[in-house]
């Protein structure tokens, strides 16, 4: 077992929880951006292994490609690399549990690494609940920002000034 799929359990799924209630179908592990129900041909995602999901071409209703899938709405384009530096390897089921583990290793390693120092805590190291916060929306655009956020705080986004409760 992961870093990563440890920290699923605790202290991230109630977070985790968040982002697939805003990022998927019904919380679903087989969602795909664009439809309502899961994907066709591919069906179940999470019978599928992590490079069969990758290499999969998932087309909307209206023929354009939708490359964010599962209940995170992970990049498919990035899936081979984040799945590889969350500890998975491309033969291992795109399932809850490694989707679960690729969630909590962008958490812990994107910008700066600001989950995992929030995570740890510590007297003047820690970020602030909202420079966390606003890591994660900036991951998954979905999810409503808990403090408001001025236009382009982090270059080109946001476009414009977000209150709380707005999304990116």
């Amino acid at each position: 077992m992961s870093t990563y799929t440890q920290l699923a359990n605790k202290p991230y799924a109630q977070l985790l929880d968040l982002i697939k209630a805003v990022e998927s179908v019904d919380r679903s592990y087989s969602s795909v951006v664009g439809y309502t129900s899961n994907p066709k041909p591919a069906g179940d995602l999470t019978n599928l292994t992590i490079q069969e999901v990758a290499n999969e071409e998932f087309k909307k209703p209206d023929g354009n490609r939708s490359k964010f899938i599962g209940a995170y709405q992970l990049d498919q384009d990035e899936l081979l690399n984040w799945a590889s530096s969350a500890g998975l390897s491309p033969s291992d089921k795109f399932n809850a549990v490694n989707q679960d583990s690729i969630a909590v290793w962008l958490i812990e390693t994107r910008e700066r690494n600001i989950g995992q120092k929030f995570r740890l805590g510590g007297v003047g190291t820690s970020p602030s609940l909202q420079d966390v916060s606003e890591m994660i929306c900036r991951i998954w655009a979905g999810v409503p920002v808990l403090f408001p956020v001025k236009k382009g705080k982090t270059g080109s986004t946001p476009k414009t000034d977000l209150i709380r409760g707005m999304s990116y």
